[in-house]
């Protein structure tokens, strides 16, 4: 009896290893495509321990469903041009010449050349009111193409700001040490970028206490705080008249409160639960009154093909670190970034026997190790009463 007991305790952690995981449903679909999934925040915050390492999409038969954290959203903005509309290009012997007519108020301009080996480039540009002139200098100056910078594989290009104007038409002059022209091919402006709108999503942290400490420090916490989460963007509502600035830190991360800039802080990488404060250093100051503390975290989204008939649900893995590589991960530029949105919900922690509902019960690792373990003790036991009866037999 001893031995079977220590054999259990010794094989409990493995029964207890990996036996959990998270897991929220995916909405049925009416047409079969390409979806964007919005994971909830609770599986964001447990998920972005290992960078979303450990997540599966899992049909009713138990098939993996490929997909790819979706962060083509996220990715910086790319610079666009649009060309200036040409009026004239012409050459003399020395220099090349381009006048083009401009509708908006601008400070910066690509010039596009065909690739030449030049020295010396000298750029001169002039504007005016009428498209005969008179002309007015914009600026003069010395310029050198663009290393990285090209719109196709047979051009050089040199960009030109100068003092913001809205000239109707502009005349660019180019000049080489060569005394050869270069051609100019087009004259174009920048456009401005779209910078990636950010869904904040309003995280439900509660209510906050704060306690102002003897070594001068507060402790701010939330005290109904639930679940883990991934925060990116603290927002503190602070009751002071006059300015402050001070400094905190909660999980490693320092941030500064400053009436200057604003009371709203960001992150990179913070994952907060019930059991970390923050801490605000108040030095010689009097500490400050948080009235609100608003938390936010930010909007994640798989993408994946879904089938009509597909009853998908989103399972995490806590303790896994590894990410699938599936096919569609080299075809992620090929899809659309506009996509039907589904949100997935139910999020819950359940036994993984219950996940992977597929297994017959006796193919899962349970069944199979207390087949062993009760082989093993049954062995022992015969071992045991034939040593009992070879002792009693030399009596």
């Amino acid at each position: 009896m001893r031995l079977l007991i220590s054999l259990i305790v010794a094989f409990a952690p493995w029964f207890a290893e990996a036996q959990i995981k998270y897991v929220e449903s995916v909405p049925r679909v009416a047409q079969s495509g390409y979806y964007r999934i919005a994971l909830s925040q609770e599986m964001i915050g447990v998920a972005s321990t290992h960078d979303f390492g450990g997540i599966r999409l899992i049909d009713q038969r138990g098939k993996a469903v490929p997909f790819f954290v979706d962060r083509r959203m996220e990715a910086q903005p790319q610079q666009h041009y649009s060309d200036l509309q040409p009026i004239a290009l012409r050459t003399d012997s020395i220099a090349s010449y381009a006048v083009v007519e401009n509708t908006q108020a601008i400070e910066v301009m690509v010039v596009q050349i065909k690739s030449a080996v030049a020295s010396g480039l000298h750029v001169r540009i002039r504007g005016s009111h009428q498209a005969t002139g008179p002309w007015f200098l914009v600026t003069s100056q010395s310029v050198s193409p663009s290393s990285h910078r090209h719109f196709n594989a047979d051009d050089a290009v040199i960009e030109v700001r100068f003092p913001q104007g809205n000239y109707r038409f502009y005349e660019v002059m180019l000049t080489n040490d060569q005394k050869q022209p270069v051609e100019i091919w087009s004259v174009k402006v920048p456009k401005p970028m779209a910078v990636p709108k950010t869904d904040w999503v309003l995280l439900p942290f509660g209510r906050h206490a704060q306690i102002d400490s003897l070594n001068h420090k507060s402790y701010l916490n939330f005290p109904d705080l639930k679940n883990q989460y991934a925060v990116a963007k603290i927002t503190f509502e602070i009751a002071s008249p006059q300015h402050y600035w001070r400094r905190g830190y909660v999980s490693n991360q320092e941030f500064v409160l400053s009436s200057k800039v604003g009371a709203s802080v960001f992150f990179e990488r913070l994952v907060l639960d019930k059991g970390k404060d923050l801490v605000v250093e108040n030095e010689q100051s009097t500490p400050l009154q948080m009235v609100g503390i608003k938390v936010f975290g930010k909007a994640v989204y798989l993408c994946a093909y879904i089938s009509v008939d597909d009853q998908i649900n989103i399972v995490l893995d806590p303790e896994s670190k590894s990410k699938p590589n599936y096919d569609i991960v080299h075809f992620q530029n090929d899809i659309p970034l506009a996509l039907p949105q589904l949100t997935a919900t139910a999020f819950e922690l359940v036994p993984a026997d219950v996940v992977v509902s597929t297994t017959r019960w006796f193919e899962k690792p349970v069944f199979i190790w207390v087949c062993i373990i009760g082989v093993g003790v049954f062995l022992l036991w015969i071992c045991l009463q034939i040593a009992r009866d070879l002792k009693k037999n030399t009596k």
